[in-house]
C-alpha cells in the first residue's frame, strides 16, 4: 500500500503539479511562519553525523548476532538509494526557492526522510536483538517516530523540501521498513544467527548440505557471514549520509 501510495504521489508531482504544488506552497507557508517549529530540528534522528554513526554502530553490532537483520538492513538501504537516485531525475521537482537547495530539480522525493523512517523502523529491531528483549522494540518505536515527524517538520520549515517530497519520502522509507520487519519476523530464516532473538524459538536440526563441513568450518564460515552482513549494512549506510553532506557542502 505505502509503495502504490508513494508513486501515486509521484505521478501527481511529475505530470498533475499544479494543484499539488497550490496545497504544498499553502502547507509551507503556514509552517514557516511558525519560528518556534525550529526546535524540532534537534529532535531528527538522523540530524547529526555523530548520532548517526553512533547508531550504525549499534546496527554493525545487532547484525553480528542476527545476520538477517544485517542483510536485510543493507539490503533496504541499497534499495532506498536507487529508487531516490532513479526517481528525482525523472520526476525533476524544482527545490523551494527560499530553501539552502534553491535551483534544484532534485526535490521529490525527500531521501532524508526515505532514509530515516526506515532507520527508524530498522533501529528497534537492532537494540531489541542486542538487549534480548523484544518488548522495547513497540516503546523505541514510538520514540523514532517522535524523531520521523520533528525530521519532516524540519524539512519543510527550512525550505528544504516540499511538503509532498517528505510524504513521498515517508511512504517510500515505510515500505522498506516493512519489507525490514517481514525479513526478520520470518522466523526459518534465522536458522543460522548467533541466538539472536528470533533464533531462540528455533530448533536445531542438522541438515545435509552441498559440502561436507566440520563444526570449526561451519562457525566460521557463520561468522564471515556475519561480518559481510555488518560491513554492508555500514558501508551503505556512511555512504548514503556522507554522500548527501558532501552534495550539501557543495550547494551551500
Amino acid at each position: 500500500i505505502a509503495v502504490v501510495a508513494g508513486s501515486l504521489l509521484a505521478v501527481f508531482v511529475a505530470w498533475l503539479p499544479t494543484p499539488l504544488q497550490d496545497l504544498d506552497e499553502r502547507v509551507a507557508d503556514f509552517v514557516r511562519r511558525r519560528d518556534s517549529l525550529d526546535m524540532f530540528e534537534f529532535l531528527d534522528p538522523l540530524g547529526k553525523t555523530e548520532v548517526m554513526l553512533a547508531f550504525v554502530l549499534l546496527a554493525g553490532l545487532a547484525a553480528l548476532r542476527c545476520r538477517v537483520l544485517g542483510a536485510a538492513y543493507a539490503a533496504a538501504t541499497a534499495v532506498g538509494l536507487l529508487l531516490s537516485v532513479t526517481m528525482r531525475p525523472v520526476v525533476a521537482r524544482a527545490r523551494p526557492p527560499a530553501g539552502p537547495h534553491a535551483g534544484g530539480f532534485d526535490s521529490f522525493p525527500s531521501g532524508h526522510l526515505l532514509l530515516t523512517v526506515l532507520f527508524a523502523g530498522a533501529m528497534p529491531l537492532a537494540i531489541a536483538v542486542l538487549l534480548d528483549r523484544q518488548w522495547v522494540i513497540r516503546p523505541l518505536r514510538i520514540v523514532m517516530g517522535l524523531g520521523v515527524a520533528a525530521s519532516a517538520v524540519h524539512r519543510v520549515s527550512s525550505a528544504t523540501h516540499w511538503p509532498s517530497d517528505v510524504l513521498g519520502g515517508v511512504l517510500f522509507g515505510l515500505a522498506l521498513a516493512l519489507a525490514v520487519e517481514w525479513a526478520v519476523q520470518t522466523e526459518r530464516s534465522h536458522r543460522l544467527c548467533a541466538g539472536c532473538l528470533w533464533a531462540h524459538s528455533q530448533p536445531r536440526r542438522h541438515e545435509r548440505g552441498a559440502f561436507a563441513m566440520t563444526h570449526g568450518g561451519a562457525s566460521r564460515l557463520r561468522m564471515a557471514a556475519h561480518i559481510a552482513a555488518t560491513a554492508a549494512a555500514l558501508g551503505l549506510t556512511i555512504l548514503a549520509y556522507t554522500r548527501g553532506e558532501k552534495k550539501n557542502k557543495k550547494k551551500k
